[in-house]
């Protein structure tokens, strides 16, 4: 009995770490299997993936984002096939099982084993971390990395671990950040300005501010191979639909940078759970004030917050958080995935505030955090988040109206047409209103990510698309282009018959027919 306990007492953390992998690995693919088919933006990874080595250069250089994450994607490609969409999908599954690990050991470092476990249970029981982390895209790699570079940034400044293998993986991971997603810059640049900002408190000389300039300059001038090339073609009039600007209230931006991290976005979960949202959004504040009950305003100009016993790690995390958060509000950027890196860091803060809480207040503590972590449970199984099914769905209605007599389809977004195809093999009856572009071009699909080509000007090539067709499913989207569309049908004697495919984001086909 002895030898047992003292097994338990050893390796009870790893226990309980690899049971949470288990439970992740199982809510991956619940959610999977729920979702089987690609989204288009996962459907364009895997084509660019297909692509030759040869060949990808060319193609990322017009891509929105940076190419690192393509080529994980074609080794794994190369491994696996491309054939099966739920084995692409395991590649940002293993992903996140290496950010649930990660995340503890970052928790551990900062702040002690029982926030590490904490953090990780959280990241294990996010719905959003669930869905990023079962969709083919860089967001996964963008996790990781961000929990690696908060890790040896640890190293570094915190434990004063001032080797050369620290510092070239400082440089290493901070490039290989900068090469998944443009907007980790922002992790990046708030690093260094906690370094000034902090230097005395961490006790950084000049010396170590110099090296971390050099590391930035290597970073940037390395980057600019991809970036500066790539400039012409994000510098245009499609960029602002491209990155999403789309000017929420300030208020709604501020609420919502906060509690997406859990539940708030398209299909997370059921709309029925009004009041456990409520409740959960108030454990989430209870537990996250609870971090700096203690902080006071002072007058100091170098740092606004303040404890009598610093808590120098807590104030850090807080500053690159509050730090996200009012880049992401003022600048009007309305997409979670964007922010998506300093993920760990809000866990982080939370996981640290529920381990104050149970220990001040065990009673109280322990009953919120069961209740809060049974809510987190229910959101996490009840994902409803149908990415994906609008394709098959809309292929088999077109199989299904012989659509090679009687209609065609009308997509206004040429990458949607890419995810189509896929699944409805006759490409020939899938046309674009993008008029400059061959609706099955992997390289005018990626230029039509920043360019605008159809505008009031050219709608009546319409009639050009549409031929003598008297049927045409037309794919709905909520922007001004759609309602042009909507208006050249109706205004040459098209009427609409139903809405064949509506899914929870938004998105709907409509059926236009025309008598003869």
């Amino acid at each position: 009995m002895l030898i047992k306990n003292k097994f338990l007492d050893k390796y009870k953390n790893l226990l309980i770490l690899s049971f949470l992998l288990v439970v992740f690995s199982l809510l991956c693919l619940i959610n999977i299997f729920n979702s089987p088919s690609l989204i288009s933006d996962e459907v364009y990874t895997l084509e660019v993936a297909k692509l030759s080595w040869q060949e990808m250069p060319g193609i990322l250089i017009h891509e929105t984002n940076p190419p690192l994450f393509y080529f994980m994607a074609k080794i794994w490609v190369l491994i696996f096939g491309s054939d099966n969409d739920i084995i692409f999908r395991l590649m940002p599954v293993l992903l996140g099982l290496i950010n649930i690990v990660l995340i503890y050991f970052l928790g551990k470092k900062y702040f002690n084993r029982q926030v590490g476990l904490i953090a990780s249970l959280i990241m294990v029981l996010s719905p959003l971390n669930i869905i990023h982390s079962t969709e083919a895209r860089m967001y996964p790699l963008v996790i990781t990395l961000s929990l690696l570079l908060l890790l040896i940034f640890h190293n570094l400044f915190f434990l004063k671990k001032d080797s050369l293998l620290n510092w070239l993986s400082f440089f290493t991971v901070t490039l290989l950040l900068a090469y998944t997603h443009l907007f980790s810059a922002i992790l990046i640049a708030l690093l260094f300005f906690m370094l000034l900002l902090f230097r005395q408190e961490l006790k950084i000389n000049w010396q170590q501010i110099i090296k971390v300039v050099i590391v930035y300059l290597l970073v940037l001038l390395i980057f600019s191979f991809w970036f500066l090339p790539s400039m012409p073609y994000k510098f245009n009039s499609g960029t602002s639909s491209a990155w999403y600007f789309n000017l929420p209230p300030i208020s709604s931006l501020a609420y919502n940078v906060f509690t997406d991290y859990f539940f708030r976005i398209n299909g997370g979960t059921l709309a029925s759970f009004s009041f456990a949202y409520l409740f959960f959004d108030l454990c989430i504040i209870f537990f996250m004030a609870s971090n700096f009950v203690k902080i006071k305003l002072l007058s100091a100009p170098r740092h606004l917050l303040l404890e009598p016993k610093f808590d120098l790690k807590k104030i850090f995390l807080l500053y690159i958080y509050l730090g996200t958060a009012l880049v992401i509000i003022f600048s009007n950027i309305w997409t979670i995935k964007f922010y998506l890196f300093v993920l760990p860091v809000f866990y982080l803060l939370l996981a640290a505030g529920i381990s104050d809480v149970l220990r001040e207040h065990k009673k109280l503590g322990r009953g919120l955090f069961c209740l809060f972590i049974f809510l987190l449970f229910i959101f996490s199984i009840s994902i409803k988040f149908d990415r994906g099914r609008y394709f098959p769905d809309l292929a088999n209605i077109l199989q299904q109206e012989n659509i090679d007599n009687s209609s065609l389809v009308l997509l206004d977004i040429n990458i949607d047409t890419l995810a189509l195809s896929r699944y409805y093999k006759n490409d020939s009856v899938i046309k674009s209103i993008n008029f400059e572009n061959d609706p099955k071009s992997i390289i005018s699909m990626t230029e039509n990510n920043w360019r605008e080509t159809f505008n009031e000007e050219n709608i009546d090539k319409l009639s050009d698309v549409v031929g003598d067709k008297r049927r045409v499913f037309y794919r709905f989207v909520n922007n001004r282009k759609s309602y042009l569309v909507m208006d050249w049908f109706f205004r040459n004697g098209w009427r609409m018959s139903k809405s064949e495919v509506d899914i929870n984001s938004g998105i709907i086909v409509y059926l236009f027919e025309k008598d003869q």
